[in-house]
């Protein structure tokens, strides 16, 4: 089965509280961590991720943490994931040789590799922009 990880979901979370920040407010990870109820070590890591990607800025001393980087339409859902997990790959053998003995001759490749093309394609047409002004949850 195909799901969406925890680093994908969480990062998508923060992304969503720090979109609709009024004036381009700082968060610490705790307050984001608590808009969503998520932990606030594994946050820390994605967040880190989302800044070494360039879509958070963080701010360093007293009143310090984070905010968005670039403009929501600037963000793609691809981007985002790709900050957090890595390349997408459906098939590690699309990427790679797994060591498979029916992979010269294996008749999945090229229907999951077309399949691939398409999920990137539409990750790639999705924007943050879909975020915007979905309202936060009450805690």
């Amino acid at each position: 089965m195909l799901w969406m990880t925890k680093k994908i979901d969480y990062a998508f979370l923060a992304l969503h509280v720090l979109l609709n920040q009024e004036d381009e407010h700082v968060l610490r990870v705790t307050e984001i961590s608590k808009v969503w109820n998520v932990p606030q070590k594994f946050l820390s890591k994605i967040m880190k991720d989302l800044v070494d990607a360039g879509i958070v800025k963080s701010k360093y001393g007293p009143g310090g943490g984070y905010v968005m980087g670039l403009k929501p339409g600037e963000v793609t859902f691809r981007r985002v994931i790709e900050a957090v997990e890595g390349p997408i790959y459906l098939l590690k053998c699309i990427k790679e040789d797994p060591g498979c003995e029916h992979y010269d001759t294996c008749p999945q490749i090229n229907a999951w590799s077309d399949l691939q093309q398409d999920l990137v394609k539409l990750l790639e047409s999705k924007t943050l922009e879909a975020l915007i002004d979905i309202p936060l949850p009450v805690r």
